[in-house]
């Protein structure tokens, strides 16, 4: 469905394949029979569920009253959608048939929309001032929030406290919606200004799996800014990777890595920890669209010229200097109890406390970037994680930081060659 060819620059190229008339696409995975296909929406006014192998549609809908705008699946495989008629509506799948004709309406066309993360609420937004929740069992608005500005981006966070949502003129705003009304937390113009008028811009915005600890959003230079939960201050940015403002972020099932894609036609995978560039790929077009495939390493990726591609493989298994990279979409849970479960066992072979490494991983959490990384443990507690020089005893961070580091050398020395990971031929 995608294949990477190498360019004249070491930078393999990620070829797409057509899947709608030219305009922003936008794509998603959902379950069906026990396999993952994918679902695809764009300017030619058509929804399009297709074989993820082979590219080959499923079943497809068209909305006679004009294009798709955003679509997201949700955790129990429901699809909503924004659609030019002002419609947010929501749909099963696989076969495409609307739960309800509509589940909210805007005065405005509306450009993005989100889930919780138990089905319950969407949350949408776009071209008119008030932001909607929609509890999905009874199609009503629980919220309406004011938001001045044209809405490019919107997220809920994991534990369903907060809102999130980054304007047109790079403002980004965070609102507790525990309380009623909503209480703004966050409000600061900390992103590019984009052209509201354009189908292809968007806002990059998006919470970390592990409890939403860190809030992703468009940086002014080229970068993203990883703010910190509830302080919201920058902690860490993902920055050097693009040439262009950055429209679209996404982080990996296990958060340990992010996907973005930028107006210079560029995706990069990012290590969140080191914030260092793990792969990149070149399009043809800007990257309108990427979602992580739930249960597996692969990128799904939607174009503004209609194409859509699956980059197989965005994480490499082993890195340059042979060690193995960490899996982009191992559960958080599961990631936290097998550290936990290492660092009990050095200490008892050790024979020392837990206290003991708990007193190390202080010393150690400021890493060699100068930055620290949030980590919650398995109560539920904020925890300052080790990010630096594998002196975690975790075998798995262990893999992180020293394929971090590898790409840190990399990208130091001018950039990733083709060979260091795959040959030019292999599909990416």
């Amino acid at each position: 469905m995608a294949e990477g060819t190498a360019t004249a620059d070491a930078v393999q190229q990620l070829q797409l394949s057509k899947g709608h008339t030219a305009g922003p696409t936008f794509v998603s995975w959902h379950k069906s029979e026990g396999t993952w296909h994918t679902v695809t929406a764009g300017a030619d006014t058509r929804l399009v569920t297709r074989h993820a192998r082979n590219h080959q549609e499923i079943k497809s809908i068209e909305n006679t009253h004009g294009a798709w705008n955003c679509i997201v699946t949700s955790p129990d495989n429901t699809l909503v959608t924004g659609v030019d008629d002002q419609y947010v509506k929501v749909w099963r799948l696989p076969d495409l048939t609307a739960t309800r004709s509509l589940v909210g309406r805007f005065v405005g066309t509306p450009r993005c929309c989100c889930w919780d993360k138990d089905s319950c609420l969407i949350a949408a937004g776009g071209d008119e001032a008030n932001l909607q929740i929609i509890t999905v069992k009874d199609a009503k608005i629980k919220f309406r929030v004011k938001n001045e500005g044209f809405t490019r981006g919107i997220a809920l966070d994991p534990e369903g406290q907060y809102l999130a949502a980054a304007n047109a003129d790079g403002t980004v705003s965070v609102w507790d919606i525990t309380q009623e009304p909503p209480k703004q937390q966050l409000r600061k113009r900390l992103g590019p200004k984009i052209d509201h008028d354009d189908d292809v811009a968007r806002q990059a915005l998006a919470w970390h799996p592990d409890g939403g600890t860190l809030l992703a959003v468009a940086g002014p230079d080229n970068d993203v800014i990883l703010l910190e939960r509830l302080s919201w201050t920058p902690v860490s940015y993902l920055t050097g990777g693009h040439e262009g403002n950055i429209g679209v972020v996404a982080f990996s099932p296990d958060g340990v890595y992010a996907a973005t894609a930028g107006a210079d036609n560029k995706v990069v995978v990012w290590s969140v920890d080191k914030a260092v560039q793990v792969a990149v790929r070149q399009l043809s077009c800007i990257a309108t669209s990427l979602s992580w495939h739930p249960q597996n390493n692969a990128l799904l990726v939607g174009g503004s010229d209609g194409c859509v591609g699956i980059w197989s493989a965005p994480v490499p298994e082993i890195g340059a200097g042979g060690h193995k990279m960490p899996s982009p979409w191992l559960p958080v849970d599961d990631l936290l109890k097998e550290a936990d479960r290492a660092a009990e066992d050095t200490r008892k072979a050790a024979g020392g406390s837990f206290d003991d490494f708990a007193d190390l991983e202080d010393d150690l959490e400021d890493d060699d970037m100068g930055h620290v990384v949030k980590r919650r443990g398995l109560a539920g507690d904020a925890a300052q994680g080790d990010a630096g020089g594998g002196a975690e005893p975790d075998d798995l961070l262990d893999q992180l930081d020293a394929a971090a580091e590898e790409a840190a050398a990399i990208t130091a020395a001018g950039g990733y060659g083709v060979s260091r990971f795959a040959p030019a031929a292999a599909g990416g």
